[in-house]
């Protein structure tokens, strides 16, 4: 078995600014710049979430090649969500191993209330799949049993494995772990 030695390269965060609207050579530059940091320490792998609400903003929407203008100004909106650029560009530099967390919750500090990733129009859509709190305002969560849930949860990763990961999963192919869910104690504290 090999030596993993790697780092977590986080492409959803590394866009080059907070704004919207970026020019993808922006972005890409910086990827580069950091897959060029991982080969120049010599590592082989690299770790990252894939976070669901960023690349489903909208129901049925997904953005995987970073393409998605939903203010209609002629410019991707987040040129960032290029999963499939990201990958291929980790190929380039020679990193051999990826790891990825694709939820469908991660914690990652990320998320439109508090942590998990899951996608803000889950969160006002179906409130019956949503934990119940004995802590008021508290940010809301899933219930990982709710039917409603697991469909959703379902429909992510299937669009994620059909239009991304499937061409890089397998025998010679860069993933070579996936972990399902990630840090599912919401928030640290017994509240749900």
């Amino acid at each position: 078995a090999p030596y993993l030695y790697g780092a977590e390269v986080q492409y959803f965060r590394a866009r080059g600014g907070p704004e919207r609207n970026l020019p993808p050579e922006t972005v890409e530059a910086l990827w580069r710049k950091l897959l060029s940091r991982v080969q120049e320490a010599g590592m082989n792998a690299v770790t990252f979430y894939i976070p669901w609400d960023f690349h489903e903003p909208v129901e049925g929407v997904f953005d995987f090649t970073g393409t998605l203008d939903r203010d209609g100004d002629g410019k991707a909106d987040y040129p960032s969500r290029n999963l499939i650029r990201f990958l291929e560009l980790v190929e380039k530099a020679g990193i051999r191993y990826v790891m990825i967390r694709p939820g469908p919750y991660i914690n990652a500090e990320w998320g439109p209330e508090g942590f998990g990733a899951i996608p803000k129009w889950f969160l006002d859509r179906y409130p019956k799949a949503l934990a119940k709190t004995i802590s008021p305002g508290k940010p809301r969560t899933i219930s990982f049993g709710h039917p409603l849930f697991r469909g959703r949860a379902r429909r992510w990763i299937s669009a994620l494995h059909q239009n991304v990961l499937r061409a890089h999963l397998g025998p010679n192919r860069p993933i070579v772990m996936l972990q399902l869910d990630n840090e599912t104690n919401y928030f640290w504290d017994s509240i749900y």
